[in-house]
């Protein structure tokens, strides 16, 4: 286990959050 810092954690809420509308987009438009 490593320590996840706020910088760390926000950069993966961000990254989560741009991969989902990501996904969401592309399994819309139908690809």
């Amino acid at each position: 286990m490593f320590e996840i810092t706020p910088d760390a954690q926000d950069y993966i809420v961000k990254k989560g959050r741009e991969v989902t509308v990501w996904m969401e987009t592309h399994h819309a438009s139908g690809g």
